[in-house]
């Protein structure tokens, strides 16, 4: 199992779902420092989409996601900083 120093086991499928919120529309634009994400995290105990809320904070994109409070990032933050900076994924 690869580990990197962010401690993303899988980079390759973590950069592919935050293209997916982003080709499928999945964050909506609050304000310059707020948006919305529908994170599509369907599981048998919680079968509706969750959407979270990722604000510009303290110099960063912080999100409610549990897995950005326990590791300090997601994927629901990578899709945002990919829409407003605008940077290029090979």
């Amino acid at each position: 199992m690869r580990v990197t120093h962010l401690g993303i086991k899988h980079p390759r499928a973590f950069l592919q779902k935050s293209l997916t919120l982003i080709r499928k529309h999945r964050a909506v634009k609050i304000s310059p420092i707020l948006y919305s994400v529908n994170g599509c995290h369907c599981n048998l105990r919680s079968p509706q989409p969750q959407f979270y809320v990722v604000e510009w904070t303290g110099g960063k994109w912080v999100c409610n996601f549990p897995g950005f409070q326990r590791y300090g990032f997601c994927t629901h933050t990578c899709a945002i900083f990919k829409i407003t900076e605008g940077w290029r994924w090979a």
